[in-house]
């Protein structure tokens, strides 16, 4: 059958942020003209043939892939590109409706799919104004005029986010949206992205708040050297007791975070041994400051309970607590220690994870 001169095309958008790793659906629709080609009510043709069922333009054949442009690395593109083409071919029967093959063909000379790097992705389909880790063609049944289909992607630092990005989008290519399975693959929320999130997510959460109780007990502990200073240990043993009760709170939760983070199951771009090696630090270091208040706090009533710090014992003590209060001042860690700053990608990420999640 014939395509009019008028045929219609309809894209659709979905956009999403980068490291949702959701790009563009341009999709095309053709419309048919003419009596002899128009179906009846029930399923044939005016000539009173059945009418066939449209098919993916990709079915049954061997799809080629070559790239058009490059951007940065031609050779990790490939292997990336590679490595994404392996994902389908092996797994697309529980995926899709149709078999088909994916072949990367550099030089192919009418190639079914293109792909091309671009430094950046302003616009895609109907949809301009954004930043787009990657846009294609949303292939769907019958859409035959549309080949060869186009993939554009913006190069990232991270092989696992790149190449889940090309995974994504030649899943748009073969027909499946963001509704689709596989989750973790055609998703746009990074929710469904990441295995475990909630999980990975409340890690994150327990570890800001040992440090805002870390935080807590720093203040107190600054105000308990200040009282030693003035030589009010009463008032001194009350704050070192406190600035204790909030290290003890930061080492539960710490503690906790650890627990959690036991149980996660490794993927591609976390490095879960080297995320409980962190917390077990951070917890044996807040355990350390535990023990030096205890021992701060229970020196200072000791001197507080003496007759007006006469005795050599005591004297001892006092300048023993002088010297603590005029070197011990510690650091309050106000942000997250470079081990778990985050990496965003070139594109503007607009939400992340810690690389040790």
């Amino acid at each position: 059958m014939g395509q009019t001169e008028g045929s219609r095309r309809r894209a659709f958008l979905v956009a999403a942020g980068t490291v949702a790793v959701a790009g563009c659906l341009e999709s095309f629709e053709s419309s048919n003209d003419g009596a002899a080609d128009r179906a009846t009510e029930d399923g044939e043709t005016a000539t009173g043939t059945a009418t066939p069922e449209p098919t993916h333009p990709l079915a049954d054949r061997t799809a080629t892939v070559a790239i058009e442009q490059v951007e940065a690395d031609r050779g990790r593109l490939e292997r990336l590109l590679g490595e994404a083409i392996a994902f389908w071919n092996d797994n697309h029967t529980q995926y899709l409706s149709y078999t088909t093959t994916l072949e990367h063909q550099p030089d192919a000379d009418d190639p079914a799919i293109l792909v091309s790097e671009l430094p950046a992705i302003e616009d895609c389909g109907v949809h301009d104004g954004g930043e787009f880790a990657g846009c294609a063609t949303y292939l769907t049944a019958g859409n035959d005029n549309a080949l060869p289909a186009t993939v554009r992607l913006v190069p990232d630092s991270s092989d696992w986010l790149y190449r889940t990005v090309i995974q994504h989008e030649l899943g748009h290519v073969l027909g499946l949206g963001h509704d689709d399975e596989p989750a973790t693959i055609m998703d746009d929320s990074i929710e469904a992205r990441y295995p475990e999130f909630e999980h990975r997510q409340e890690i994150l959460d327990l570890r800001r708040e040992w440090i805002n109780e870390y935080n807590a007990g720093a203040d107190r502990l600054s105000t308990a050297f200040d009282y030693a200073n003035d030589e009010n240990y009463e008032a001194a043993a009350e704050r070192y007791d406190t600035a204790g009760e909030h290290y003890d709170t930061a080492g539960e939760l710490i503690a906790s975070a650890s627990e959690t983070a036991s149980g996660l199951t490794p993927f591609e771009p976390a490095d879960r041994e080297r995320l409980i090696e962190l917390l077990d630090s951070e917890r044996s270091f807040v355990e350390s400051m535990v023990s030096a208040v205890d021992l701060l706090q229970r020196g200072s009533k000791q001197i507080a309970s003496d007759d007006g710090g006469t005795t050599p014992t005591t004297r001892a003590s006092t300048a023993t607590t002088r010297r603590s209060s005029s070197h011990s001042r510690l650091p309050k860690p106000t942000s997250r220690p470079s081990a778990w700053s985050t990496s965003p990608s070139s594109q503007g990420v607009s939400y992340s994870l810690a690389s040790r999640l």
